[in-house]
């Protein structure tokens, strides 16, 4: 009777490890989901609140801020510019990788690794387009946003 208390409670606490871990995991991956889609919107804000510290630190005058605000604004373009330039070749290199994984595989992994792409795909769709509906302001702050305001 006792071996098997101990093992029925050995097997809970690996449960319970388990299930923490991949609730951690959630947690993990939902936050780099979250950083990952909100960086433009991210960029506006580290743009604005550069822009709002410069102007209180340095005490800049009307034509200033709106000169600074120019340069950020051009800076942020150009920063815009550059990413659209690489993502294709991003692309690229996910193809790739994919297609390389794929001819490590049997049938059935190469048919599950395709499902596991396409819900990706499917996942960051769906993120582009909330993205896209937010308002300018920028998305609602998370559970891991350094700029969330706490109580």
């Amino acid at each position: 009777m006792g071996r098997i208390k101990l093992a029925i409670g050995l097997i809970l606490v690996f449960l319970v490890g388990a299930l923490g871990g991949v609730l951690g995991g959630q947690v993990y991956h939902i936050y780099r989901m979250e950083r990952l889609v909100s960086y433009e919107t991210s960029l506006n804000r580290r743009t604005d609140l550069l822009r709002e510290s410069l102007t209180r630190r340095l005490e800049l005058t009307e034509e200033q801020k709106t000169n600074i605000d120019k340069i950020l604004r051009d800076s942020q373009e150009k920063i815009a510019f550059v990413r659209m330039n690489y993502l294709p070749e991003i692309k690229n290199i996910s193809d790739q990788s994919l297609e390389l994984m794929k001819a490590e595989l049997n049938p059935e992994q190469r048919e599950r690794l395709e499902e596991l792409h396409v819900k990706l795909q499917e996942r960051r769709a769906k993120a582009l387009l909330r993205r896209d509906r937010r308002e300018d302001n920028g998305p609602p702050p998370g559970p891991f946003d350094p700029m969330r305001k706490r109580p």
